[in-house]
Formats: structure tokens, C-alpha cells, sequence
């Protein structure tokens, strides 16, 4: 027989009762994680930084609240990450960039492992592991047909999670934390695998059983080691008293479909049941494009999680795109010093956090499918993220959005995600006061001496032709729409002026808004002086993200038909972004045709790169040098033929001769498909050759003689 009792309320009312037998059971430990003031006031968790770069410090200094921001490092030990467990010997230079963090006003947090060793490793043997460690004999799911886990049958090396239910092992994994604080001076430890306990097999040890051993060992962390604070993978309940930052990592675990999922529905349970002082942490570690970046903040503000911020000069600069939403974002934590706030009443469905501020006001989070709502306390936005819309009614700003005003942004791409911040419209160059329903924005940024506008259409839907209403608040000389020119707006004088104009246009459409004319080439000079500077692309909006790209190598790669050696230019890690690099040129003649080269040196690690290039904004080819399947691969080859990079030099020619005598803007670009390791991308400058066939061709050079590109590499349109 099932007795129901059905009581009203939202799931605060709900999980009430579990919160007040948490709190009971666990009131002494709970009190202890309680006894450190300096850990109540941290708000930004800084999880990837610059760790050479000193003066950032000052910056990051200046920016937030150093008594609210924790800097972690992920692998703070001597050994390489995972190898010569459990081997606490900190990495030269760490315990100094913990008292250059200190200097500061910082605090700090380092990678640890509760329960995990490299069989046969030095310290293993010199510390006696094998006479002490619990393996865990019982079988998991994944490993349920392979046979139980133990000292005498693993190889060396090998990464053996232990079973904590072993008194010895919990002390000494406690002494080693002691040491650790004592050696390096760190104020927090990330304890990982921690909450991975449970039953494993080992029956019943000093009256201790299952999950127990885990309980034990956190109770001992903090009894033996308590000024020091912790955060821990999971931190279920038999942990979660000990554990103030408990690790969220959206960006990782799931896929799309589950990340979009939890933006929408995840809640504060955890921080309710196991607070207070139990505030969620998602890192920046492992999300570098513009989903996954919004994946972390989404999630963080739904789960009454912390800030976080990269911390490193470029994402600083940002001052467009998801980067400059989460700096904003982060000083309101920091300065608000914004924590969890919960209610016993039922909400609004679409209610998922609620935070209060160091004055008691409370501000309440919203998300939906298409929008997620930081409300202030005075009923205004204060920060917004957006998908699925192509035109948004709001007073918060997108900066750098050339498409906003009058209380609404438009020309926005509904399959993409924006973020929004309290302020202003940007006064851009070229302002889009009227554009038909259905088109977007894909491409917008200013130069000195240019700025381009890219329109292309949403779906089926869109018109195939259109006006779009302009107002120039900048002087041009010259429009080119479509690589046609057009005329700017004119003043009474006939001069080019600011102003109002329309187009009618086909879409796509690019338009160029030119200052000047480009530079003069003769056939076989390449373009610019070599000192150009590049700029940060946004790959989901086509917005400048901001600050400037300095290409620290430059090189000369023998390319087969040329007497010289190319100037290559390196251009890697964007994470969001394309590094572009542009070229304002001339055509010379009516049988000119444009000629670059790029090569990829990324042979081994990461995913390598995407090359494209852009004519006026528009893009005529992408190119994707990562590793592809072998279709000629067999078992028993090299494996690394499996799925091998294209180290090969390229040589793209494009016929220009249709647009002698006129300015073109050529754009390389470099797209790191949102992740920088070991990215390795060389560009030449373009130059213009005599070429009176006016053929376009794309090639790679193997064994010295040109061969067709690969199709299954072409990549078009862009990756998002």
C-alpha cells in the first residue's frame, strides 16, 4: 500500500526537509567549514591565466575586489598531470606565484586527488602505498567484465582510484595536505575524485562500510587541515559539508543537446540542501567558444554559482562578445558580493535562482529557450543572454552592434547566442536603421581606414532582395556593395558627407565603407609592410571582440614555383575568434589575380585549424587542415595515418581582373574551431600575379608538385 502526502509550495517547500536533516547530521562539520571568514567572501574563481605575466596581476588587481577572487591552478605539482601519484611536490615557480598572488590580496586554490596513485610509482614505493591502499575490487558498470583491480597484477604507473575506507590512507592523505599548505602556502584545495565513493567491495573496515570511508576522510580534512578551504568533483552529500565550491563542469560533461538543457532547467538544489557557504563552481578550463562559454555562465547563474573569469590581457581587452559580458558579470558578483537566496513559496516555472546582495536586496535569474534574465533589485535587466531571435526588444546593450536602438536590437542570428550588458547602443560607423525581417547580421567591424558590413538571410524565409536604410556617422570616400561601388551619402557640395542612405541589395550582401583607396601593387610585390597588426573576429557574430593581435613569429617557408621564400605570418589562438589579419589593396590589371599561401604545422595534438579567406567581408573559401578520417587507412598502418593533419603548403589563386583598378579589402583569417592547443597556422601577405587565364585554383603542394585540394577539408559556410 503507497500513502502519498501531496503539500503545496515550489521545490524550496520540497526539499526543505532534506536541507534540516543535512543540517542536523552534519552540524559540527558544518560549523567547521563555516570557521573561515577569508572563503566567504570569494565570488570569481580564476581557473586559466597567464602565469608568466606578472603585471596582470595589477591589472586583474584593479578590474575586481582581489579579496573576492581565487586563482586556481590545475596542476601545481612537480609531476605531469595524472603521473607519480601521490607525489606532492609542488612545481618550481608555484609556491612563488602564491606569494605573488597574496602580494596581491588573492587567494589560492590548487589541483589535488583524494584517492588516486600511480601504481609502482617512486613515491608509491617509497611511502609503502601497496601495504596500506584499499584497491576497489567490486566492479563498475564500465568495468564489469574485466577482472577486480589489484597491486600485484597492475602495470606501473597505472591509475588506481583507492577505496577510502583504509584509516591509514585517510591519514595519510591528510598529512599530505598539511605538507602541501605548509610547502606552498595555498588557501584552498581542489580536492578531485573525491566524490567518487561508494561501496567497492571492501566489507567492513575499523566499523566503517560503503560510502563511509569518504565521509570519514573529508571530516578528518577539516578537522586536521582547517584553514584551508575546499572544493571537490561532485561533492555529493557524503562530502558536501566539507566542500565549499562544488566543481560543475557543464562544458565537459554532456553533450549540446544536454547543455542547452541544463541552461533551461537546472536549480540551486545542491546549494539549498547543502548550504550555506555551498556555492557552485564552473570553470573556464575547456570552454573557448561561444556556446560553451555561454553554457558556463548560463549554468553558474542557475545552480547560485560563482563568477569566473580567463584571466589574461586579451580577454581583459574584450570588449565585445560573451567575454565582455562575463567581466561585467563578474565585477557585479564581486562587487555585490551576490551569494544564493531562496524562498518557500511557488515561483514563476521559469524562475531558477534567486541571489542577495551584501545589502539584502535580491536579484532573480530567469531562463527560458531564447532568453536568460539577470533581474536587479530595481526591476531592471541587469545583464541578458539571448538565442533564437532575430530581433529582441530590451534597454541593455550589445556592444558593438551596429543594428540597436529605440529599444530593440534587430539583425540578429537566431541560430546563435548573444550577451547583453546594461548600457547604451554603440555610435558604430554605420549604423542599420531599417533591414527586412529574417536578415542578419553576420559580419560587422571598423577600421581606420574601413569598415565592413556583411548581411545574409536567416532561413527560407528571407526576402531575396531588400532595402536596408544606412546612417553613416563617419565620412566615406567610397561604398562598395557587393564589390560594386555605390555612392556614399553627399552633401549640397556633391562632397561625400555623413548621413542617411538606402540600398537596394540582394542577399547575401557585403558592403565595404572605404576612407581611402587600398595600396598600389605591382604583379609579384606582397601587400602591407609586415608589420600589420591582426584582430580578434568573433566566428559566432562577426563582431571585433577587441584589442589587437601582434603576430610574434614570422617566417619563410620555401613554397615550390616561387624564387624566394614567402613572408608567413603566424596567426593561432583566437579561442572564439578568428584571427584576421586585412589587407587594403589595389587590382592592378585586367588580368591580376589574387595569390596567397598557408601552411599548418599542427601534426600531433588538438584539433589544428580552419584557413579562410574573405574578399570585401565576403567569405570565398574555408579550408579545415585538422585531422579527417583515411580512406585508405588499414589495421596493422601507422595509426597516426589514421586521421592525419594536413601539414601541406596551400597555394590559392583567385581571379581579380573583373575589379582592375579597384579597391578590395583581403582578409586571412585563422580559425582555431574554439580550441588554441597547439595550434600552429602560418599565412603569407597576398600579392597580386599576372595571370591572363583567370582561373581560380586551390592546391597543396605534395612532393613538390600541385595537387587538387581535398573535398572532404572545404568548409563552407564557416564553422560556428
Amino acid at each position: 500500500t503507497w500513502h502519498l502526502d501531496v503539500a503545496g509550495g515550489g521545490w524550496v517547500d520540497a526539499m526543505t526537509p532534506y536541507k534540516e536533516w543535512y543540517a542536523r547530521t552534519f552540524a559540527p562539520e558544518l560549523a567547521a567549514r563555516a570557521a573561515m571568514p577569508w572563503a566567504d567572501k570569494i565570488r570569481i574563481i580564476i581557473d586559466s591565466w597567464a602565469k608568466d605575466d606578472p603585471a596582470l596581476l595589477r591589472v586583474l588587481a584593479n578590474t575586481f575586489d582581489p579579496e573576492t577572487v581565487m586563482f586556481h591552478e590545475w596542476n601545481a605539482r612537480a609531476p605531469e598531470f595524472d603521473h607519480d601519484l601521490p607525489d606532492w611536490t609542488p612545481r618550481a615557480g608555484y609556491a612563488e606565484r602564491v606569494r605573488q598572488l597574496h602580494a596581491y590580496g588573492f587567494r589560492t586554490m590548487a589541483y589535488v586527488n583524494t584517492y588516486c596513485v600511480n601504481v609502482n610509482s617512486p613515491v608509491f614505493k617509497r611511502d609503502g602505498i601497496a601495504e596500506f591502499g584499499l584497491t576497489r575490487r567490486k566492479r563498475g558498470f564500465f568495468r564489469y567484465t574485466k577482472e577486480a583491480q589489484s597491486f600485484e597484477t597492475a602495470k606501473d604507473g597505472q591509475l588506481f582510484y583507492l577505496d577510502p575506507l583504509s584509516p591509514k590512507w585517510r591519514t595519510y592523505h591528510t598529512d599530505m595536505m598539511i605538507r602541501w599548505r605548509e610547502d606552498t602556502g595555498t588557501d584552498a584545495n581542489y580536492e578531485d575524485v573525491g566524490g567518487t565513493v561508494g561501496d567497492f567491495g571492501n566489507g567492513i573496515v575499523d566499523g566503517k562500510f560503503g560510502g563511509q570511508g569518504g565521509v570519514e576522510q573529508f571530516r578528518q580534512l577539516l578537522a586536521r587541515n582547517p584553514t584551508v578551504a575546499m572544493a571537490a568533483e561532485y561533492a555529493p552529500h557524503s562530502i558536501a559539508f566539507a566542500v565549499r565550491w562544488p566543481l560543475r563542469f557543464q562544458q565537459v560533461w554532456g553533450g549540446t543537446a544536454t547543455r542547452v538543457f541544463w541552461m533551461k532547467r537546472q536549480r540551486p538544489v545542491s546549494s539549498y540542501i547543502h548550504g550555506p557557504l555551498h556555492l557552485a563552481w564552473v570553470p573556464v578550463l575547456r570552454a573557448e567558444s561561444n556556446f560553451l562559454r555561454h553554457v558556463v555562465v548560463g549554468c553558474s547563474d542557475a545552480l547560485g554559482g560563482l563568477a569566473q573569469f580567463p584571466g589574461d590581457q586579451k580577454s581583459l581587452l574584450a570588449n565585445q562578445g560573451i567575454l565582455a559580458h562575463m567581466k561585467w558579470r563578474a565585477q557585479l558578483f564581486s562587487r555585490k558580493q551576490l551569494k544564493p537566496h531562496f524562498q518557500k513559496a511557488k515561483a514563476d516555472p521559469n524562475l531558477a535562482c534567486m541571489y542577495e546582495d551584501r545589502d539584502g536586496a535580491v536579484y532573480k535569474y530567469y531562463t527560458t529557450g531564447d532568453v536568460q534574465r539577470m533581474v536587479a533589485p530595481d526591476g531592471r535587466d541587469a545583464y541578458a543572454r539571448i538565442t533564437g531571435l532575430n530581433r529582441f526588444e530590451t534597454d541593455l546593450a550589445l556592444p558593438g552592434w551596429p543594428a540597436a536602438g529605440n529599444g530593440a536590437i534587430t539583425g540578429l542570428n537566431p541560430e546563435i547566442r548573444y550577451a547583453l550588458v546594461p548600457g547604451v547602443p554603440d555610435n558604430t560607423a554605420v549604423q542599420l536603421t531599417a533591414l527586412p525581417e529574417n536578415v542578419r547580421i553576420s559580419r560587422y567591424y571598423e577600421a581606420d581606414a574601413y569598415t565592413v558590413l556583411v548581411l545574409e538571410p536567416t532561413s527560407a524565409d528571407a526576402p531575396a532582395t531588400g532595402t536596408i536604410e544606412l546612417k553613416l556617422n563617419r565620412k566615406f570616400t567610397a561604398v562598395l556593395l557587393n564589390g560594386e561601388p555605390v555612392d556614399p551619402p553627399k552633401g549640397e557640395d556633391g562632397k561625400p558627407t555623413t548621413g542617411e542612405v538606402q540600398y537596394e541589395t540582394p542577399f547575401p550582401a557585403n558592403l565595404v565603407f572605404l576612407k581611402k583607396s587600398g595600396q598600389k601593387l605591382k604583379h609579384g610585390v606582397y601587400a602591407g609592410d609586415g608589420r600589420g597588426m591582426a584582430r580578434y573576429i568573433l566566428v559566432a557574430s562577426g563582431l571585433d571582440r577587441g584589442s589587437q593581435y601582434d603576430p610574434a613569429h614570422r617566417a619563410g617557408f620555401a613554397v615550390p614555383g616561387e624564387p624566394k621564400p614567402p613572408p608567413f605570418v603566424f596567426l593561432n589562438y583566437g579561442n572564439d575568434a578568428e584571427v584576421t589579419l586585412d589587407f587594403l589593396v589595389t587590382v592592378p590589371t585586367a588580368t591580376s589575380s589574387l595569390r596567397v599561401y598557408q601552411k599548418n604545422r599542427t601534426n600531433k595534438y588538438g584539433n589544428a585549424t580552419v584557413g579562410k579567406l574573405y574578399l570585401n567581408g565576403k567569405l570565398v573559401r574555408a579550408y579545415d587542415l585538422g585531422p579527417k578520417p583515411n580512406p585508405d587507412w588499414k589495421e596493422g598502418m601507422d595509426k597516426a595515418k589514421k586521421k592525419p593533419y594536413d601539414t601541406a603548403i596551400h597555394g590559392w589563386t583567385i581571379p581579380m581582373g573583373q575589379a582592375a583598378g579597384r579597391t578590395v579589402l583581403v582578409s586571412v583569417a585563422v580559425d582555431g574551431k574554439a580550441s588554441n592547443n597547439a595550434d600552429n597556422h602560418w599565412w603569407t601577405r597576398p600579392k597580386f600575379i599576372d595571370d591572363p587565364e583567370q582561373k581560380a585554383a586551390y592546391v597543396r603542394f605534395v612532393d613538390g608538385k600541385p595537387v587538387p585540394e581535398e573535398d572532404q577539408r572545404v568548409v563552407f559556410p564557416p564553422t560556428e
